[in-house]
């Protein structure tokens, strides 16, 4: 079986339009007491949010992330502050919209691993503690927060998405074209 060369050029062609997968996008939504969303990579890092990503490594460490877009009661804002606590310092997520604090809900530890490459688990969470602003003691609540990997949806198809097509409606109209069949027909 021979290969053509038009049909190699194409099958390279869709391996170079071929696009690397991405870390899965997680979104958040907390109901009850309080009401807030955003969207946040699975592994939150320096090498994918840059300077608005910081970390403690102490015992009591954390790892943050700034200027978030958080929608809070209907309203959008990009300046979000994420603090997320680890198990050592009691679990839970601070949620802020730039100094002023929305909420700080506490005794979930919502990631595995070290602050300075955090996994952000999946699941429903409810939180019945939160620390109010210049409290010492922490109060009641009751505040759902659930975690779901999304898979945006976009309407209209991306430019790699047609030339693929293209692509492979040329390769296979290419295939159809070449395989000419042909036959003999004898009288005996």
């Amino acid at each position: 079986m021979k290969i053509r060369p038009s049909a190699l050029a194409g099958a390279v062609a869709l391996l170079a339009l071929a696009v690397p997968a991405q870390a899965a996008t997680y979104y958040f939504t907390f109901s009850g007491d309080f009401d807030a969303s955003f969207e946040l990579d699975s592994n939150p890092s320096a090498a994918l949010y840059g300077s608005d990503f910081t970390y403690s490594t102490s015992m009591y460490g954390y790892f943050r992330l700034r200027n978030f877009t958080v929608t809070s009661n209907g309203v959008t804002s990009t300046n979000g502050d994420i603090l997320f606590y680890p198990a050592s310092a009691a679990g839970g997520v601070r949620v802020a919209l730039g100094s002023t604090l929305l909420f700080s809900l506490l005794a979930i530890d919502l990631f595995t691993g070290p602050t300075s490459n955090p996994t952000i688990k999946l699941g429903e969470f409810n939180f019945t503690t939160q620390k109010l602003p210049f409290s010492t003691q922490p109060q009641p609540t009751n505040t759902k927060l659930v975690i779901s990997a999304t898979r945006p949806v976009s309407a209209v198809p991306e430019p790699a998405g047609w030339a693929m097509l293209i692509a492979g409606f040329t390769l296979i109209g290419a295939a159809a074209r070449g395989r000419r069949v042909r036959t003999a027909i004898t009288y005996g």
